[in-house]
C-alpha cells in the first residue's frame, strides 16, 4: 500500500503591532503586558515595537490608553528568504499521529510512506523528523508563491503535488493544523480525484483493497470499508507516534528531500496565493479587553443552515469583524 501523509506549515501571514508615535506618551504598559518582551519605551518618550521581534498576539492593543497602537499584517516572505532561519521540526502532535497511522498500515501489509509536506525551507526539518520515525520518502512543497492560498487554491497545490507521487493508495493527513482548523484541503482534493473523504478517523487498519475505518461522529463510532483511493484526515489519539532513536537517524542523514516548487507543479502564479483564492486576509483586529467582567454565556443558534448563517453574518458584523 502506497501512502501519502500530508503536512501544512500554515503561517502564511505575519502580523505585528505598530506604534502611532504621533498619540503615544510613552507610558510603558505595553511594554509591562508583552508576554515577549517586545516594546520599548525610547528616549523621545514614546513606544517602540519591532516588526522582526514582535510575535502578533495583539496583546498590547488592548491595554494602550490612548489608542495608539495597531496591527498590521504581511505575507511571511521573510520564511522564505535565501536565510533559512531556524530549522522546524515536527510542532503539532497531530502531525505525529498522522505519520505513525502511515507507517502502521505500511508494516502490515508493505508499500511505500511519503511525507507531503507544504512550507517554507526550514520546514524541511519536519520532514527529515518523518524520514527518522520511518518514512521512505520526503518531499517539500515549497515556493513563496504558495503563501496567501485559501483552502481552494492550497488544494490545488495538494492535488498536483498528489499526482506528481503517482501510484498512491492512500491520503493521510492531520484532522486539524496546528491552530486547530480544519485542513478542508484534503477534502477539496478527494473531490476533485473522485476519492472516498472521511474525516475524524479514531482507528483505521488495513483489509483486501480497502482500508476498514472507525470514525468519531458526533461523539458515536462509524465503522465502515472504505474503497482505495481515499482520502483520511485523523485526529489525536488514534496511534501513540513511535519515538527518535539515533540509529534510525544515522540511517536517513545523507537522505535527501525532494524540494517541489510551482513551476515543477506546473502551476500558474494566477491559480495560487492571494491571486488564486476566493478568501483573503482582510485586516487583523485585536479583541477588546473584557476589564474584569465574566464572560458572557453563548448562544446557540438554530434554525436552517440560510438562517444560521444569515445570523452569524450580522453577529460578525455586530462585532466589527466584517
Amino acid at each position: 500500500m502506497n501512502i501519502a501523509v500530508y503536512l501544512k506549515f500554515e503561517e502564511d501571514y505575519k502580523a505585528y503591532a505598530e506604534v502611532d508615535v504621533a498619540t503615544c506618551v510613552g507610558c510603558g504598559v505595553c511594554a509591562k503586558v508583552c508576554p515577549f518582551n517586545v516594546p520599548l519605551v525610547t528616549k523621545k518618550e514614546t513606544a517602540e515595537i519591532s516588526p522582526k521581534r514582535c510575535q502578533g498576539c495583539g496583546v498590547c492593543v488592548p491595554y494602550c490608553k490612548t489608542n495608539s497602537i495597531y496591527m498590521h499584517y504581511s505575507l511571511n516572505t521573510e520564511a522564505y528568504s535565501s536565510d533559512k532561519g531556524d530549522p522546524m521540526g515536527l510542532r503539532y502532535p497531530l502531525d505525529k499521529n498522522a505519520i505513525e497511522a502511515g507507517l502502521v498500515l505500511r508494516d502490515m501489509v508493505g508499500g511505500k510512506v511519503w511525507i507531503l509536506a507544504e512550507g517554507p525551507p526550514q520546514f524541511e526539518e519536519s520532514v527529515r523528523e518523518a524520514l527518522v520515525m520511518g518514512a521512505d520518502e520526503g518531499i517539500l512543497v515549497c515556493d513563496s508563491k504558495f503563501l496567501g492560498s485559501d483552502h481552494v487554491a492550497s488544494s490545488l497545490i495538494l492535488e498536483q503535488a498528489f499526482k506528481k507521487i503517482g501510484d498512491c493508495d492512500l491520503l493521510i493527513a492531520p484532522q486539524r493544523n496546528g491552530h486547530g482548523e480544519p485542513l478542508s484541503s484534503v477534502a477539496w482534493v478527494a473531490e476533485r480525484l473522485g476519492m472516498s473523504y472521511i474525516p475524524f478517523v479514531k482507528s483505521l487498519k488495513p483489509a483486501e483493497e480497502t482500508v476498514l475505518v472507525q470514525q468519531n461522529w458526533g461523539g458515536k463510532l462509524l465503522e465502515m470499508s472504505v474503497s482505495l483511493p481515499a482520502a483520511l484526515t485523523v485526529e489525536r489519539g488514534i496511534n501513540e507516534p513511535r519515538g527518535l532513536s539515533l540509529m534510525a537517524a544515522a540511517r536517513v542523514m545523507g537522505k535527501t528531500v525532494s524540494h517541489w516548487s510551482s513551476e515543477e507543479l506546473n502551476l500558474d502564479s494566477s491559480q495560487i496565493g492571494e491571486a488564486g483564492s476566493h478568501i483573503r486576509l482582510k485586516s487583523i483586529q485585536a479583541l477588546p479587553r473584557s476589564k474584569g467582567k465574566k464572560r458572557k454565556g453563548g448562544d446557540m443558534l438554530k434554525g436552517s443552515p440560510e438562517v444560521l448563517a444569515q445570523t452569524l453574518v450580522e453577529r460578525l458584523k455586530e462585532w466589527g469583524a466584517l
